[in-house]
Protein backbone atom coordinates (compact mmCIF):
# COMPACT_ATOMS: atom_id res chain seq x y z
CA UNK A 1 0.00 0.00 0.00
CA UNK A 2 2.79 2.39 0.87
CA UNK A 3 4.52 1.62 -2.41
CA UNK A 4 1.29 2.39 -4.32
CA UNK A 5 0.81 5.69 -2.49
CA UNK A 6 4.45 6.63 -3.08
CA UNK A 7 4.04 5.83 -6.78
CA UNK A 8 0.85 7.91 -7.00
CA UNK A 9 2.55 10.87 -5.25
CA UNK A 10 5.31 11.10 -7.88
CA UNK A 11 4.89 14.33 -9.90
CA UNK A 12 7.13 14.81 -12.92
CA UNK A 13 8.12 18.48 -12.62
CA UNK A 14 11.40 20.26 -11.73
CA UNK A 15 9.83 22.89 -9.41
CA UNK A 16 9.22 21.93 -5.81
CA UNK A 17 6.12 24.14 -5.45
CA UNK A 18 4.49 22.58 -8.52
CA UNK A 19 5.26 19.09 -7.21
CA UNK A 20 3.69 20.07 -3.88
CA UNK A 21 0.46 21.28 -5.55
CA UNK A 22 0.38 18.17 -7.71
CA UNK A 23 0.67 15.92 -4.67
CA UNK A 24 -2.18 17.84 -3.00
CA UNK A 25 -4.38 17.32 -6.06
CA UNK A 26 -3.58 13.61 -6.08
CA UNK A 27 -4.34 13.34 -2.35
CA UNK A 28 -7.69 15.16 -2.77
CA UNK A 29 -8.63 12.92 -5.69
CA UNK A 30 -7.73 9.78 -3.74
CA UNK A 31 -9.91 11.01 -0.88
CA UNK A 32 -12.68 11.71 -3.40
CA UNK A 33 -12.43 8.15 -4.71
CA UNK A 34 -12.79 6.82 -1.17
CA UNK A 35 -15.86 9.03 -0.62
CA UNK A 36 -17.41 7.88 -3.89
CA UNK A 37 -16.90 4.23 -3.01
CA UNK A 38 -18.38 4.72 0.46
CA UNK A 39 -21.36 6.75 -0.86
CA UNK A 40 -22.41 4.31 -3.59
CA UNK A 41 -24.48 2.09 -1.23
CA UNK A 42 -26.39 5.16 -0.01
CA UNK A 43 -28.03 5.49 -3.44
CA UNK A 44 -30.22 2.50 -2.61
CA UNK A 45 -31.88 4.37 0.26
CA UNK A 46 -32.11 7.79 -1.43
CA UNK A 47 -35.66 8.66 -2.65
CA UNK A 48 -34.16 10.89 -5.35
CA UNK A 49 -30.94 9.07 -6.33
CA UNK A 50 -30.45 10.82 -9.70
CA UNK A 51 -28.77 13.92 -8.29
CA UNK A 52 -26.46 11.94 -6.03
CA UNK A 53 -25.65 9.49 -8.81
CA UNK A 54 -24.68 12.31 -11.17
CA UNK A 55 -22.49 13.87 -8.48
CA UNK A 56 -20.78 10.58 -7.66
CA UNK A 57 -20.26 9.83 -11.34
CA UNK A 58 -18.66 13.22 -11.93
CA UNK A 59 -16.43 12.68 -8.91
CA UNK A 60 -15.31 9.30 -10.20
CA UNK A 61 -14.57 10.64 -13.69
CA UNK A 62 -12.80 13.63 -12.18
CA UNK A 63 -10.45 11.47 -10.11
CA UNK A 64 -9.66 9.14 -13.02
CA UNK A 65 -8.82 12.07 -15.32
CA UNK A 66 -7.02 14.40 -12.91
CA UNK A 67 -4.63 11.98 -11.19
CA UNK A 68 -2.72 11.02 -14.40
CA UNK A 69 -2.55 14.70 -15.44
CA UNK A 70 -1.07 15.70 -12.09
CA UNK A 71 1.47 12.87 -12.16
CA UNK A 72 2.67 13.98 -15.62
CA UNK A 73 3.35 17.49 -14.28
CA UNK A 74 0.30 19.24 -15.79
CA UNK A 75 -0.62 20.48 -12.33
CA UNK A 76 -2.22 23.82 -13.22
CA UNK A 77 -4.42 22.23 -15.88
CA UNK A 78 -5.44 19.47 -13.48
CA UNK A 79 -6.17 22.07 -10.80
CA UNK A 80 -8.49 24.02 -13.08
CA UNK A 81 -10.34 20.82 -13.97
CA UNK A 82 -10.86 20.10 -10.26
CA UNK A 83 -12.08 23.63 -9.54
CA UNK A 84 -14.43 23.78 -12.52
CA UNK A 85 -15.82 20.30 -11.91
CA UNK A 86 -16.38 21.07 -8.23
CA UNK A 87 -18.24 24.23 -9.17
CA UNK A 88 -20.43 22.24 -11.55
CA UNK A 89 -21.11 19.57 -8.92
CA UNK A 90 -22.16 22.25 -6.41
CA UNK A 91 -24.42 23.94 -8.98
CA UNK A 92 -26.17 20.81 -10.33
CA UNK A 93 -28.52 20.23 -7.35
CA UNK A 94 -29.91 23.77 -7.56
CA UNK A 95 -30.28 23.51 -11.31
CA UNK A 96 -32.17 20.24 -10.96
CA UNK A 97 -34.46 21.66 -8.24
CA UNK A 98 -34.98 24.86 -10.23
CA UNK A 99 -34.36 27.20 -7.31
CA UNK A 100 -31.46 28.71 -5.38
CA UNK A 101 -30.87 28.34 -1.69
CA UNK A 102 -28.21 28.72 0.91
CA UNK A 103 -26.38 25.86 -0.85
CA UNK A 104 -24.87 28.65 -3.01
CA UNK A 105 -22.40 29.03 -0.15
CA UNK A 106 -21.01 25.61 -1.15
CA UNK A 107 -19.21 27.47 -3.95
CA UNK A 108 -16.71 28.17 -1.19
CA UNK A 109 -15.44 24.61 -1.81
CA UNK A 110 -13.88 25.31 -5.25
CA UNK A 111 -12.40 28.54 -3.84
CA UNK A 112 -10.74 26.61 -1.01
CA UNK A 113 -9.56 23.94 -3.43
CA UNK A 114 -8.08 26.67 -5.65
CA UNK A 115 -6.18 27.97 -2.62
CA UNK A 116 -4.14 24.76 -2.40
CA UNK A 117 -3.88 23.69 -6.05
CA UNK A 118 -3.57 26.97 -8.00
CA UNK A 119 -1.36 30.05 -7.90
CA UNK A 120 -2.40 33.09 -5.79
CA UNK A 121 -3.57 35.24 -8.69
CA UNK A 122 -5.60 32.32 -10.07
CA UNK A 123 -7.55 32.19 -6.80
CA UNK A 124 -8.96 35.62 -7.62
CA UNK A 125 -10.08 34.28 -11.00
CA UNK A 126 -11.88 31.42 -9.25
CA UNK A 127 -13.55 33.91 -6.89
CA UNK A 128 -14.81 35.96 -9.83
CA UNK A 129 -16.06 32.79 -11.49
CA UNK A 130 -17.87 31.77 -8.30
CA UNK A 131 -19.58 35.18 -8.14
CA UNK A 132 -20.64 34.83 -11.77
CA UNK A 133 -22.17 31.43 -11.01
CA UNK A 134 -23.91 32.83 -7.92
CA UNK A 135 -25.37 35.73 -9.86
CA UNK A 136 -26.43 33.55 -12.77
CA UNK A 137 -28.15 30.94 -10.60
CA UNK A 138 -29.86 33.60 -8.50
CA UNK A 139 -31.14 35.33 -11.65
CA UNK A 140 -32.28 32.18 -13.45
CA UNK A 141 -33.52 30.23 -10.42
CA UNK A 142 -34.82 32.69 -7.79
CA UNK A 143 -35.53 31.30 -4.36
CA UNK A 144 -39.07 30.29 -3.39
CA UNK A 145 -38.29 30.18 0.32
CA UNK A 146 -40.66 32.41 2.32
CA UNK A 147 -37.99 33.12 4.93
CA UNK A 148 -34.81 33.59 2.86
CA UNK A 149 -34.88 36.11 0.03
CA UNK A 150 -32.81 35.79 -3.12
CA UNK A 151 -30.78 38.85 -2.17
CA UNK A 152 -30.00 37.45 1.24
CA UNK A 153 -28.91 34.13 -0.23
CA UNK A 154 -26.68 35.84 -2.78
CA UNK A 155 -25.17 38.19 -0.20
CA UNK A 156 -24.51 35.29 2.14
CA UNK A 157 -22.82 33.27 -0.63
CA UNK A 158 -20.72 36.23 -1.83
CA UNK A 159 -19.48 37.00 1.69
CA UNK A 160 -18.63 33.37 2.39
CA UNK A 161 -16.72 32.94 -0.87
CA UNK A 162 -14.93 36.29 -0.40
CA UNK A 163 -13.75 35.39 3.10
CA UNK A 164 -12.63 31.98 1.89
CA UNK A 165 -10.78 33.45 -1.08
CA UNK A 166 -8.98 36.00 1.11
CA UNK A 167 -7.83 33.28 3.48
CA UNK A 168 -6.82 31.04 0.57
CA UNK A 169 -5.01 33.90 -1.18
CA UNK A 170 -3.00 34.88 1.91
CA UNK A 171 -2.16 31.26 2.69
CA UNK A 172 -1.13 30.60 -0.92
CA UNK A 173 1.04 33.74 -1.01
CA UNK A 174 2.79 32.72 2.20
CA UNK A 175 3.31 29.18 0.93
CA UNK A 176 4.59 30.32 -2.46
CA UNK A 177 6.90 32.84 -0.78
CA UNK A 178 8.25 30.16 1.54
CA UNK A 179 8.87 27.77 -1.34
CA UNK A 180 10.43 30.60 -3.36
CA UNK A 181 12.78 31.35 -0.46
CA UNK A 182 13.59 27.66 -0.13
CA UNK A 183 14.18 27.42 -3.88
CA UNK A 184 16.42 30.49 -3.83
CA UNK A 185 18.33 29.07 -0.90
CA UNK A 186 18.67 25.73 -2.64
CA UNK A 187 19.76 27.48 -5.84
CA UNK A 188 22.31 29.50 -3.86
CA UNK A 189 23.57 26.33 -2.21
CA UNK A 190 23.84 24.61 -5.59
CA UNK A 191 25.67 27.61 -7.06
CA UNK A 192 28.02 27.69 -4.07
CA UNK A 193 28.55 23.95 -4.39
CA UNK A 194 29.22 24.37 -8.10
CA UNK A 195 31.65 27.20 -7.38
CA UNK A 196 33.33 25.05 -4.75
CA UNK A 197 33.62 22.20 -7.24
CA UNK A 198 35.05 24.57 -9.85
CA UNK A 199 37.38 26.09 -7.25
CA UNK A 200 38.41 22.62 -6.14
CA UNK A 201 39.03 21.63 -9.76
CA UNK A 202 40.99 24.84 -10.29
CA UNK A 203 43.01 24.21 -7.13
CA UNK A 204 43.65 20.62 -8.21
CA UNK A 205 44.77 21.87 -11.62
CA UNK A 206 47.02 24.45 -9.94
CA UNK A 207 48.39 21.78 -7.60
CA UNK A 208 49.06 19.46 -10.54
CA UNK A 209 50.64 22.34 -12.44
CA UNK A 210 52.76 23.38 -9.46
CA UNK A 211 53.68 19.75 -8.83
CA UNK A 212 54.68 19.35 -12.47
CA UNK A 213 56.70 22.59 -12.28
CA UNK A 214 58.38 21.40 -9.09
CA UNK A 215 59.10 18.02 -10.64
CA UNK A 216 60.57 19.73 -13.70
CA UNK A 217 62.58 22.06 -11.48
CA UNK A 218 63.74 19.09 -9.40
CA UNK A 219 64.73 17.21 -12.54
CA UNK A 220 66.61 20.27 -13.76
CA UNK A 221 68.33 20.59 -10.39
CA UNK A 222 69.22 16.92 -10.45
CA UNK A 223 70.54 17.26 -13.99
CA UNK A 224 72.44 20.37 -12.95
CA UNK A 225 73.79 18.60 -9.87
CA UNK A 226 74.83 15.64 -12.01
CA UNK A 227 76.47 18.00 -14.47
CA UNK A 228 78.20 19.87 -11.67
CA UNK A 229 79.36 16.61 -10.13
CA UNK A 230 80.67 15.46 -13.50
CA UNK A 231 82.37 18.81 -14.04
CA UNK A 232 83.85 18.68 -10.55
CA UNK A 233 85.18 15.20 -11.27
CA UNK A 234 86.65 16.47 -14.53
CA UNK A 235 88.10 19.49 -12.76
CA UNK A 236 89.56 17.27 -10.08
CA UNK A 237 91.06 15.02 -12.74
CA UNK A 238 92.42 18.06 -14.52
CA UNK A 239 93.83 19.35 -11.27
CA UNK A 240 95.46 16.01 -10.69
CA UNK A 241 96.95 16.16 -14.16
CA UNK A 242 98.05 19.74 -13.54
CA UNK A 243 99.58 18.75 -10.22
CA UNK A 244 101.39 15.91 -11.92
CA UNK A 245 102.55 18.22 -14.68
CA UNK A 246 103.49 20.95 -12.21
CA UNK A 247 106.16 18.65 -10.76
CA UNK A 248 107.25 16.50 -13.74
CA UNK A 249 109.91 13.81 -13.50
CA UNK A 250 111.89 13.39 -16.73
CA UNK A 251 114.48 10.61 -17.21
CA UNK A 252 117.32 12.02 -19.33
CA UNK A 253 119.86 9.21 -18.91
CA UNK A 254 120.42 6.00 -17.07
CA UNK A 255 120.16 6.70 -13.36
CA UNK A 256 119.58 10.44 -14.05
CA UNK A 257 116.29 12.33 -13.58
CA UNK A 258 115.47 15.97 -14.22
CA UNK A 259 112.60 17.77 -12.48
CA UNK A 260 111.94 21.13 -14.20
CA UNK A 261 110.01 23.51 -11.93
CA UNK A 262 107.97 26.43 -13.25
CA UNK A 263 106.04 29.19 -11.49
CA UNK A 264 105.49 29.81 -7.81
CA UNK A 265 106.09 26.96 -5.39
CA UNK A 266 103.61 26.72 -2.54
CA UNK A 267 103.53 24.19 0.26
CA UNK A 268 101.37 21.77 -1.75
CA UNK A 269 103.75 21.76 -4.73
CA UNK A 270 106.75 21.41 -2.44
CA UNK A 271 105.14 18.40 -0.77
CA UNK A 272 104.36 16.84 -4.15
CA UNK A 273 107.92 17.65 -5.30
CA UNK A 274 109.35 15.68 -2.42
CA UNK A 275 106.89 12.78 -2.88
CA UNK A 276 107.50 12.48 -6.63
CA UNK A 277 111.25 12.77 -6.24
CA UNK A 278 111.45 10.08 -3.57
CA UNK A 279 109.12 7.73 -5.46
CA UNK A 280 111.06 8.14 -8.72
CA UNK A 281 114.43 7.65 -7.02
CA UNK A 282 113.27 4.53 -5.24
CA UNK A 283 111.39 3.05 -8.20
CA UNK A 284 114.12 3.61 -10.82
CA UNK A 285 117.20 3.34 -8.57
CA UNK A 286 118.28 6.84 -9.55
CA UNK A 287 121.73 8.09 -8.62
CA UNK A 288 121.43 11.72 -9.73
CA UNK A 289 118.41 14.05 -9.41
CA UNK A 290 118.56 17.45 -11.11
CA UNK A 291 116.16 20.20 -9.92
CA UNK A 292 115.84 22.83 -12.64
CA UNK A 293 114.47 26.06 -11.09
CA UNK A 294 114.97 28.24 -14.14
CA UNK A 295 111.23 28.92 -14.28
CA UNK A 296 110.79 29.54 -10.55
CA UNK A 297 109.80 33.16 -9.99
CA UNK A 298 110.48 33.56 -6.27
CA UNK A 299 112.54 31.55 -3.83
CA UNK A 300 111.76 32.39 -0.21
CA UNK A 301 112.73 30.64 2.98
CA UNK A 302 109.87 28.13 2.64
CA UNK A 303 110.89 27.18 -0.89
CA UNK A 304 114.57 26.99 0.06
CA UNK A 305 113.77 24.80 3.07
CA UNK A 306 111.73 22.62 0.74
CA UNK A 307 114.72 22.18 -1.58
CA UNK A 308 116.95 21.32 1.37
CA UNK A 309 114.38 18.78 2.58
CA UNK A 310 114.29 17.15 -0.87
CA UNK A 311 118.10 17.01 -1.02
CA UNK A 312 118.36 15.38 2.38
CA UNK A 313 115.57 12.89 1.71
CA UNK A 314 117.02 11.87 -1.67
CA UNK A 315 120.47 11.54 -0.14
CA UNK A 316 119.06 9.07 2.39
CA UNK A 317 118.00 6.93 -0.58
CA UNK A 318 121.56 6.96 -1.96
CA UNK A 319 121.17 9.60 -4.67
CA UNK A 320 122.69 13.04 -5.15
CA UNK A 321 120.70 16.17 -5.91
CA UNK A 322 121.84 19.09 -8.05
CA UNK A 323 120.12 22.51 -8.18
CA UNK A 324 120.44 24.17 -11.62
CA UNK A 325 119.07 27.25 -13.38
CA UNK A 326 119.59 29.66 -10.53
CA UNK A 327 119.07 33.22 -11.79
CA UNK A 328 121.03 36.12 -10.26
CA UNK A 329 118.05 37.60 -8.43
CA UNK A 330 117.16 34.20 -7.05
CA UNK A 331 120.74 33.69 -5.90
CA UNK A 332 120.70 37.08 -4.13
CA UNK A 333 117.43 36.23 -2.43
CA UNK A 334 118.75 32.90 -1.21
CA UNK A 335 121.95 34.49 0.13
CA UNK A 336 120.00 37.27 1.85
CA UNK A 337 117.95 34.65 3.64
CA UNK A 338 121.15 33.26 5.18
CA UNK A 339 120.38 29.70 4.21
CA UNK A 340 122.97 26.94 4.53
CA UNK A 341 123.28 25.74 0.90
CA UNK A 342 126.86 24.45 1.03
CA UNK A 343 125.63 20.85 1.03
CA UNK A 344 123.70 21.36 -2.23
CA UNK A 345 125.46 20.95 -5.57
CA UNK A 346 124.50 23.80 -7.91
CA UNK A 347 125.01 24.78 -11.52
CA UNK A 348 124.11 27.80 -13.63
CA UNK A 349 122.32 25.89 -16.41
CA UNK A 350 120.78 22.52 -16.96
CA UNK A 351 123.26 21.65 -19.71
CA UNK A 352 126.21 22.51 -17.51
CA UNK A 353 124.79 20.53 -14.64
CA UNK A 354 124.23 17.43 -16.76
CA UNK A 355 127.78 17.61 -18.09
CA UNK A 356 129.09 17.57 -14.53
CA UNK A 357 127.39 14.27 -13.83
CA UNK A 358 129.91 11.43 -14.20
CA UNK A 359 129.30 9.04 -17.09
CA UNK A 360 126.37 11.23 -18.37
CA UNK A 361 127.62 11.10 -21.94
Amino acid sequence: MKALLAWLAQVDHPLEDVRRRGQIIISVMCALLVIVVIAIPSLLFNPKPLTSAVALGLGLVLAVVVIPLARRGKVTFAGWIVVITTSVIVSIPMMLRGETSYTLAYLLVPVLIAGVVLRPWQILMVLVGAWVIIGTLAFVYPTTDQVATTGGVVTHAILITMIGSIISFVNSRITVGAFHAVSEGQRTIEQNAKQLVELNSSLEAQVHERTADLENALMKLQDRASTQERLLDEIEQQREVIREMSVPVLPVAAKVLVMPLIGALDSERLTRLQENALQAVQRQSIKHLVLDITGVVVVDSQVAQGFISVVRSVRLLGAETMLVGIRPEVAQAMVSLGLELDSISTSATLQEGLQRIPNYN
